[in-house]
């Protein structure tokens, strides 16, 4: 229910979850896939993609595997997952929540991970800062605003965001091949590194963000503040 607080009774595992459409440019899932291949050991984590996958990532997944077969039962492609009951068992379980995309609207998957109780591991978008209090409850790595002024800067024709997310969409190949994706696949390695070597308290932070969920992100709190507006 989410009309009330997670109770947490769910013992979290060592698992992240993406939820999305996997391999789309704009979901740009290929940042933690590559991410994760630059540590050597993971630790008992797992790493879940969670929603229908291009074929083109399942080849890139299946390339990274022979070239690290300790992997192999470390990625795993879930597939679609209709049903809302099972998509939730894996936010109970999951300690880790990445969101990697390089554009996108709120976010509403953000809302949903996190009332569970899941660290936030994020790219930097404007929905990430809300649903984490300015960064305080997860990690963001602030990567995108750079890949944004480098296109406005060489590609001029990019004067609004709509032209840049086309650009985006329809060039995805040239933005992994580029030196912006190598460098903010090594700043989210190192982050990731650190969440495996327990150098963040994810329990504690996720029990903050669950709250906070709570608190500001459901639909009784947002209909009761726009109705207070309404009577002034």
């Amino acid at each position: 229910d989410t009309h009330t607080p997670y109770d947490f009774s769910t013992q979290k595992e060592k698992m992240m979850v993406s939820v999305g459409r996997i391999g789309t440019p704009p979901k740009n899932n290929e940042l933690l896939l590559y991410a994760i291949s630059k540590i050597e050991n993971l630790g008992e984590y797992r790493f879940y993609f969670i929603g229908p996958v291009l074929d083109n990532f399942k080849a890139k997944v299946e390339k990274l595997i022979m070239d690290r077969p300790d992997l192999k039962n470390k990625i795993i492609l879930t597939g679609n997952i209709t049903d809302k009951e099972e998509l939730y068992s894996y936010y109970k379980r999951a300690e880790i929540f990445a969101f990697t995309s390089l554009h996108e609207s709120f976010g509403l998957v953000l809302v949903e991970a996190l009332y569970f109780g899941c660290y936030l591991l994020s790219t930097d978008l404007s929905g990430t800062y809300d649903v984490t209090n300015g960064g305080e409850f997860g990690s963001i790595v602030e990567v995108n605003e750079k890949m944004i002024l480098e296109l406005f800067e060489e590609y001029k024709v990019l004067n609004n965001k709509k032209a840049m997310q086309e650009y985006i969409d329809n060039n995805f190949d040239k933005i992994l091949s580029s030196k912006w994706f190598e460098d903010s696949t090594n700043k989210l390695a190192s982050e990731l590194e650190n969440i495996i070597a327990g150098k963040i308290n994810t329990k504690e932070l996720g029990y903050s963000s669950a709250e906070n969920i709570y608190k500001n992100f459901n639909w009784n709190t947002i209909v009761d503040r726009l109705d207070r507006l309404y009577e002034k």
